[in-house]
């Protein structure tokens, strides 16, 4: 028989680890939510084709300051076709690079899917694969980052299917359909140049097509807006799984981006890490296009993504609508990639002809010298949609800042690891009673909170268990 005085302080001693075990449970809650608001899903529905689609907004990035840079529009034309150009040749191939390092240009835009090096890697992928790592070596020896684009014309895309069409419309309609011979060519394309380059540390940024308005034909009716960001999403979750470190816009989704839905702007951004425009003197007014760009970056953030932006092409000519959009975008702090070093149109420039440009960025660069290259955190990849039954389907997990460069795979091929060795699957719960997802978080993003929530269960099942063996031994 047990005296008052002993019972008590066993009740006390067990009511003690009672509130032990409480306590631990809510800073366990508390740090889990705490990690939930870094990622919070809610399901959406795009119209036409029935797709479940789900967003993840992601902190704020901003830029560390903007730059100024330019497009080499004809790169895999001199690297991988072996063409001469108008001032650069095969043979001084890495001469714009050379000439952006000298002018303070950390980032050029480049384009690279292109009829004929997408039909050269068809043919002779290693030789094709080879000049595309030149390329990219010959950037990083010039302290050069590149945004990496496609150019889906109807050339590029017959070179995808393997097959000619009577018209670009044709073309169009059948890329942006799902399990089509040009779709299962370009996943072949993405898979095969992110996969191969995105831990490249020349490789910045990549789009998946240049100005999906008018490449994919949403402008002007050939394919529904449903379709075109339904090919966006899909495209651009399949550049992140496949590799790429970051993905931007190519130009907005819609020349015109107040013909979609919030729906629509939700799904075709939420796998861009920064937001991107183009904007030309054909085109009208340049404060007009500036304020409608900066219209659409407010209603992606209002919607849930507080993103980086930039100009992604701008013309040079007349000189009056290249000073005002540079002063406007560098008030705005948005990066700013002007057309187009030895291009074949009336925007062109180089260092021998209209050199003028050059030397304005050159200025804006602080005289030369490249800068560093502004920060943009790697946003975690949503569901993406099956190419082809539309079905969503998981991307894989990434984490919310770059991935440490330099690590191997087991073919001996340099990557990004997929989430630092602290990484942590926490599930996710969608709207979707049948589906979830999970999020790769750090244990930094649990934090010392859920340690010692671990520390205080550990303590309080020790005490109140300890307490109750002692009893049932009596």
């Amino acid at each position: 028989m047990l005296s008052v005085g002993r019972g008590r302080s066993r009740r006390s001693q067990r009511c003690f680890g009672v509130c032990l075990i409480l306590l631990a449970l809510a800073l366990l809650a508390g740090s889990l939510v705490r990690t939930r608001a870094h990622a919070e899903q809610t399901v959406s529905t795009v119209a036409g084709p029935s797709v479940a689609q789900t967003f993840t907004p992601a902190a704020a990035a901003p830029m560390a300051g903007a730059v100024v840079g330019f497009n080499w529009p004809n790169a895999a034309k001199v690297y991988m076709n072996h063409w001469d150009q108008q001032s650069v040749t095969y043979k001084d191939r890495s001469m714009p690079f050379r000439v952006a390092s000298a002018n303070g240009v950390p980032v050029m835009r480049v384009f690279t899917g292109i009829e004929d090096s997408i039909a050269k890697a068809k043919a002779s992928p290693e030789t094709t694969f080879a000049d595309f790592k030149n390329m990219l070596d010959d950037a990083q020896a010039n302290n050069v980052k590149l945004v990496l684009t496609n150019y889906l014309t109807k050339e590029a895309i017959e070179s995808l299917a393997g097959h000619p069409y009577a018209a670009w419309t044709d073309a169009e309609r059948d890329l942006a359909t799902p399990g089509s011979a040009p779709w299962r060519g370009f996943e072949n394309w993405i898979t095969q140049t992110a996969g191969r380059f995105g831990s490249h540390p020349a490789a910045y940024s990549w789009e998946v097509t240049n100005e999906a308005g008018w490449m994919l034909g949403m402008d002007n009716g050939t394919i529904t807006a449903d379709a075109g960001v339904a090919f966006l999403d899909h495209f651009q979750s399949l550049l992140k799984t496949s590799g790429a470190k970051r993905v931007n816009a190519g130009g907005q989704t819609f020349f015109d981006p107040s013909r979609l839905t919030d729906n629509q702007v939700k799904v075709a951004t939420r796998n861009v890490d920064i937001l991107d425009h183009h904007l030309y003197p054909e085109a009208g007014d340049a404060q007009k296009q500036l304020d409608m760009f900066s219209t659409y970056v407010t209603r992606v953030k209002s919607l849930g993504r507080d993103i980086p932006a930039m100009l992604g092409e701008y013309g040079t000519n007349p000189t009056p609508f290249f000073d005002h959009v540079t002063a406007e975008g560098l008030k705005q702090g948005w990066m700013l990639l002007p057309w187009g070093f030895d291009s074949w149109d009336n925007h062109k420039f180089n260092d021998s002809s209209d050199s003028a440009v050059l030397n304005k960025i050159k200025a804006l660069n602080g005289g030369g010298g490249a800068p560093a290259v502004p920060t943009v955190s790697v946003i975690v990849p949503p569901l993406s949609t099956s190419p082809t039954t539309g079905a969503p389907v998981a991307g894989t997990a990434l984490p919310t800042t770059d991935r440490t460069e330099g690590e191997t795979d087991n073919r001996g091929t340099v990557v990004y690891a997929s989430a630092p060795a602290s990484t942590t699957q926490v599930p996710i719960a969608t709207d979707d009673p049948g589906r979830s997802i999970s999020l790769a978080t750090t244990g930094a993003d649990v934090g010392p909170m859920a340690a010692l929530g671990f520390l205080l269960l550990a303590i309080g099942g020790s005490l109140s268990l300890g307490r109750r063996r002692e009893e049932l031994s009596r």
